[in-house]
């Protein structure tokens, strides 16, 4: 039996599979259209900057402390240079960190929302430099806060401060009253980072301190979302991570708003650093971080070596690579448990807290100089060596053992 008869090309292929060779696949089709998508949009770029506009695109735009500290950090570069560019943000809308922040940053920028064009331009960013995508970098941040001599770069309008209020009410705050915030990072609200549990803490090591608030005269509002542990019911403090009430606009009132804000190593204390609410954060891990904004203080974790059973000192930390450590197996693995913070230490930052935010505190040289031993140990490759933030005054007193140097 005789089978089908192929004609032949001239070279002796056959003539299909020479029109196969000859025709694009679908892998081609994709490939020239990816190029011809990427020479459209660097066309368009250089078309915006030749007309005086930046394209800027938030490298994390799913994070609320990414989105504050990203767009804040391009700005005020720009300012303190004296660059006036016109600056158009694109964003996914369907996955900003916080739809009211946008809002608030629409006000410094000309958004643009486009996910298909957010996406593609984060997927091909080598291939598109015309693009200018602003991550949170230590430095470069610290540089910019640094170099920026002006008013906070985001405030709320009187209509919002009035449509916090009505709410405020609707809780059950009466006209005028003060109010805190607190944030205690927990695991819940990105369960699939269990390498960061190391700045995880208790919630119930914060409640001396919210009582302390109340007694004062002011309200507590405990911020996040509804992964977390619930708070039993206390007087004058506001379980709002299971309010009815919560929402992406209070989110940022309340950190907006408050007389200061008690956070913890996680990113929502950024949106009171960029609207220039004081802060405060305790449990920070690892110890070379420190909070961006100056002014703000800290109180940091510290490190339990089981091997030797002591605390470490800070130059032994800061010294070695567990300074700058920023995944809970790397802590095992060198036999070191990370220690939260006592809740007289978060009270005794607190206090602090509201004797800077009143205008009460007093001089304190011993201390100061302290501190000044304290961020001495800082180096030029630790991401806190820039920062504005400071160590607790009363924290530091207490653990001044600490800074000896056991080498």
């Amino acid at each position: 039996m005789t089978g089908p008869t192929l004609s032949k090309t001239a070279g002796g292929v056959p003539a299909a599979m020479g029109a196969q060779r000859r025709l694009p696949g679908a892998v081609e089709l994709t490939r020239l259209k990816e190029k011809l998508q990427i020479a459209a949009l660097r066309l368009a770029a250089r078309i915006l900057r030749l007309l005086g506009w930046e394209p800027v695109l938030s490298g994390l735009q799913t994070r609320i402390g990414h989105f504050c500290t990203e767009p804040d950090c391009y700005l005020k570069a720009r300012l303190a240079a004296e660059k006036r560019v016109r600056a158009l943000l694109i964003v996914d809308p369907k996955t900003v960190a916080n739809p009211f922040l946008l809002e608030c940053w629409s006000r410094r920028f000309t958004v643009l929302r486009s996910s298909a064009l957010y996406r593609f331009i984060k997927r091909r960013r080598e291939a598109l430099p015309e693009y200018t995508i602003v991550d949170l970098k230590y430095d470069p941040y610290h540089a910019a806060l640094e170099a920026y001599d002006g008013p906070p770069l985001l405030a709320l309008s009187e209509e919002d401060r009035e449509r916090g209020r009505a709410i405020l009410r609707r809780m059950g705050l009466p006209e005028n009253a003060w109010f805190v915030c607190v944030h205690c990072r927990e695991a819940g609200f990105l369960p699939n980072l269990p390498y960061h549990a190391y700045r995880d803490a208790d919630i119930g090591h914060c409640v001396p301190a919210m009582r302390a608030i109340v007694e004062r005269g002011g309200f507590v509002f405990r911020m996040g979302d509804p992964s977390m542990r619930p708070l039993a019911p206390q007087e004058g403090v506001i379980d709002y991570a299971h309010h009815a009430l919560r929402s992406p606009f209070m989110d940022i009132f309340l950190s907006s708003q408050c007389r200061f804000f008690l956070g913890s190593s996680s990113g929502l204390f950024c949106v009171a650093g960029v609207f220039g609410v004081p802060v405060g954060c305790v449990n920070m891990a690892p110890l070379e971080s420190l909070p961006f904004f100056k002014g703000n203080l800290c109180i940091p974790k510290l490190l339990y070596s089981t091997r030797e059973k002591r605390l470490l000192h800070f130059p032994e930390i800061l010294g070695s690579s567990l300074g700058s450590t920023y995944h809970v197996e790397q802590f095992q693995q060198q036999g070191m448990e990370v220690l939260e913070n006592e809740p007289a230490d978060i009270l005794d930052l607190a206090e602090e807290l509201f004797e800077l935010s009143s205008g009460t505190a007093q001089a304190d040289p011993e201390a100061e100089a302290l501190r000044g031993r304290f961020h001495a140990l800082f180096r030029e490759n630790h991401a806190g060596f820039k920062a504005g933030g400071r160590i607790g005054l009363r924290f530091l007193r207490k653990h001044a053992h600490l800074l000896e140097d056991r080498t």
